[in-house]
């Protein structure tokens, strides 16, 4: 398992130590209730896994297309300079006093911008960790 995660550069520890906490905590289990914890954050990694599967697919499939790019870019774009001029307004004090999207997307933008970059599973991942390791305790 060391010379695999080594060669894939930490990919299969990534996906392996969750699935491996998550058996960990249902064989310790010492009732059902915490067993059915264990079921459902395994239940959730897999969905996760599943989901990056298939965004994996589809990169796959539309990345010799140029107008897919083309879209994307443009899709990404306002969200990426909207969210970068938050940051330096309010790291610098730059008064530019920029305002929010309006209402669906001012609660969408941050889900948006993870979903590009792909973190959206992996917070998912991690919530569900730690929801079980919470339940544990």
């Amino acid at each position: 398992m060391t010379i695999l995660g080594w060669l894939s550069g930490g990919i299969i520890g990534q996906i392996a130590k969750p699935f491996v906490k998550a058996y960990e905590i249902k064989s310790k289990a010492k009732n059902d209730h915490e067993r059915l914890a264990a079921d459902i954050t395994i239940k959730q990694l897999e969905a996760d896994m599943n989901s990056r599967n298939g965004a994996k697919e589809i990169r796959l499939a539309t990345a010799a297309y140029p107008e897919m790019r083309f879209l994307t870019f443009i899709t990404a774009l306002p969200f990426t300079i909207h969210a970068g001029a938050v940051g330096l307004d309010t790291t610098f004090k730059l008064g530019w006093a920029i305002a929010a999207y309006p209402k669906p997307f001012d609660a969408w933008e941050g889900r948006i911008l993870l979903s590009f970059f792909g973190l959206q599973a992996g917070v998912i991942g991690v919530k569900a960790l730690a929801w079980a390791w919470a339940k544990r305790k």
